[in-house]
């Protein structure tokens, strides 16, 4: 390599790194605001840099996508170029979408790029209408949408996300138009909470029986009936789809037959989502809000929260259905949010159809279900919320074991019952593949967590297992402790909401001890008091490697509390803990010998782990005393960090928090600054 070469690669490498910056912010805020912000460090950025790396757009505004993927972002060069998106998001309303910017932007002095004349003006974007002004100009309509995808040759995702089409003509025709386009770099079609029922959903699908190149379909929240559920039916047969979500629509049990049958002659389809499309007894009916329900992930901060009464997310690497509330929606469901508990409820019961015709479309879901097995490409299947018999549960229950090639298996809400339970008992003793169950919300009780714990024993590849808001009960306790005794394979545990006490947290802690796979223990909204607290404590002491304990409302009061602080100060491996809502200091304002340990054993705590990157105690009525102790601690642990890290200190920024390395320290709450 000669040293002209070398000096070239020197050169690139900077441009390479900061296209990567460029992609990472692409990935958390694909807006036009964000846009312009990067556009706006220099003109290399502005005429190269951003066109070539931001790939992801997000807006509700299609003419402004338009125009940034035709013209340059930054005019009066001869290297600037317009904008290269991959993945475009259409979606409901288009803040911050309209910048001028009259003058250049800042000349970096690294740069090399010269100058302009210093009469020219730059206009950064030009002025378009933004907001619901630009909702009402029917934007996609009108071959404008169509002629688009066909002129761009880069574009592989898209998306239409609760956006309002009753402005736009004949959408369902240019949509259908766009899918019958067949190109074969357009692989991910998103519609979601657009009403196709009423814009034509039919077209839509009649063009997807053309197209051979999408492999991501997601057509949830549509108000789609039974018609377009057979139709889906047809094309799911023929097609090259692999993921395919249908959740939050109105198939009702045909519907939902059609599809089940379709997937046991398919090859292609590893995940499809089916979540709440069969209520036989009221219609789905969607609840709009302004916030997304999405994952989120587990803070790998340092963080401590206290005197905060208002209840807090609890925070976690995995979806929401692991923490004994309503399951969360999946990942597929992308830019709206529904829940729903707050809008329908199934009937207490599973519901007996009772017509002839109604008892015929049964058995055939039934046996559709079971015909399942002939399909060896399925790895995951979402059929929570939904009102089925007892027939059909039955047969879901033995899906697992009739289907070897399902890795994922999602079967929330669905009422089933101890038979249901047995059944798929005898389903995980047997398979190879399945490594995620998630049975929350169901009415599962002792004889079936008795059965799962035992064949849990022989089982060797489920890592994750949801077991949340059942009919456990305290007795429950020791069939767990003996199967994570036993087990060495699974890693995430869910019990929450299931009535166990003392004796039986005694049991699931004896269990921990000696076992050596489980990272994290979800157990709040249980029993466990004061004495389930000392067993947890004790197994801390032991345990060297469960990372997320999650023990939120269980009555553990201050000698609860002083234990647990103590093993903490010696445990070397748990990296969060949740205790909030426990009431570990009285409300009453009096502080007696308990409280005080319990406030000294927290703030020793804190002052001597140094693995520990999260820690809840809100809502145990701190008071002003505990609070004074627990600041001087954690003045003194910052300090700790540092030397210990060898990292400098960041100022707090705006008066709230510490920033040391990676790892960040919310004191807003104790009053230090």
């Amino acid at each position: 390599m000669t040293n002209q070469q070398q000096q070239q690669q020197q050169q690139q490498l900077p441009i390479i790194i900061q296209g990567f910056i460029i992609q990472w912010t692409t990935e958390y805020d694909p807006t036009p605001y964000t846009l312009i912000k990067l556009a706006l460090v220099c003109r290399q950025w502005a005429a190269t840099l951003v066109p070539n790396n931001f790939i992801s757009i997000k807006s509700g505004n299609f003419n402004l996508i338009k125009r940034l993927s035709t013209k340059p972002i930054i005019r009066g060069y001869p290297d600037s170029r317009p904008c290269t998106f991959y993945n475009i998001q259409i979606t409901r309303g288009a803040s911050r979408s309209s910048f001028i910017v009259t003058s250049p932007p800042t000349h970096s002095p690294s740069s090399a790029i010269p100058s302009p004349p210093p009469q020219t003006t730059q206009q950064l974007l030009p002025r378009v209408p933004s907001g619901i002004e630009a909702n009402t100009m029917g934007q996609l309509s009108n071959g404008n949408m169509l002629q688009y995808v066909r002129q761009s040759s880069c574009i592989q995702s898209f998306s239409l996300i609760n956006y309002n089409l009753e402005i736009e003509r004949n959408i369902g025709g240019e949509i259908s138009d766009v899918i019958a386009l067949n190109k074969s770099n357009l692989t991910k079609l998103e519609l979601v909470n657009v009403d196709l029922a009423s814009n034509g959903s039919s077209q839509i699908i009649k063009a997807l029986l053309l197209n051979h190149h999408l492999t991501e379909l997601n057509l949830s929240r549509n108000f789609m009936r039974e018609k377009d559920a057979i139709a889906i039916g047809q094309v799911i047969k023929s097609s090259s789809l692999i993921k395919v979500n249908l959740s939050f629509n109105e198939f009702r049990l045909s519907g939902v037959r059609a599809i089940i049958e379709a997937l046991s002659n398919n090859k292609t389809i590893r995940e499809i989502n089916l979540e709440a499309v069969c209520h036989m007894d009221c219609p789905v009916t969607p609840k709009m809000s302004s916030s997304q329900n999405s994952p989120v992930t587990i803070s790998t901060n340092l963080f401590l929260n206290i005197n905060s009464m208002a209840p807090t997310t609890l925070s976690s690497s995995f979806s929401a259905s692991s923490v004994g509330t309503s399951p969360s929606l999946s990942p597929m469901l992308l830019g709206s949010s529904f829940d729903p508990f707050t809008s329908r409820r199934a009937p207490a019961s599973n519901s007996s159809p009772t017509s002839s015709s109604s008892i015929s479309m049964d058995s055939g879901l039934t046996e559709a279900i079971y015909n399942l097995k002939t399909n060896t490409c399925l790895t995951s299947i979402n059929l929570s919320h939904n009102t089925f018999s007892k027939q059909v549960s039955v047969a879901l229950s033995e899906l697992a074991q009739s289907c070897q090639s399902i890795t994922n298996l999602q079967l929330n809400n669905l009422k089933l019952d101890d038979d249901c339970g047995l059944k798929l008992g005898c389903a995980i003793r047997d398979t190879r593949s399945l490594s995620r169950l998630s049975l929350n919300h169901n009415h599962l009780g002792r004889e079936s967590v008795t059965e799962l714990s035992f064949n849990m024993c022989l089982n060797v590849s489920i890592t994750e297992l949801y077991l949340s808001n059942n009919m456990f009960g305290d007795d429950a306790g020791l069939d767990l402790g003996n199967m994570l005794a036993a087990n060495r394979t699974l890693e995430v545990l869910d019990l929450s909401d299931n009535n166990i006490g003392s004796i039986g947290t005694k049991s699931i802690m004896d269990g921990l001890q000696i076992n050596t796979s489980l990272r994290r223990l979800v157990f709040n909204n249980n029993k466990a008091g004061d004495l389930g607290g000392e067993h947890m404590a004790t197994m801390l002491s032991k345990n060297k490697t469960l990372r997320v304990l999650e023990v939120c409302t269980n009555n553990l009061r201050s000698k609860a509390g002083k234990h647990l602080a103590n093993s903490l100060a010696t445990n070397n491996s748990l990296t969060s803990i949740r205790l909030s809502y426990n009431l570990m200091l009285e409300h009453s304002g009096i502080v007696n010998e308990d409280i005080k340990d319990c406030i000294q054993a927290i703030s020793l705590c804190v002052q001597k782990n140094k693995t520990l990157m999260c820690l809840e105690v809100d809502g145990n009525h701190f008071q002003t005393a505990a609070v004074q102790e627990i600041q001087s601690c954690m003045e003194r642990n910052l300090t700790t960090l540092v030397r210990g890290d060898k990292m400098p200190v960041v100022q707090p920024q705006q008066g709230r928090t510490w920033k040391v390395g990676r790892r960040r320290l919310d004191i807003s709450s104790l009053g230090l600054l």
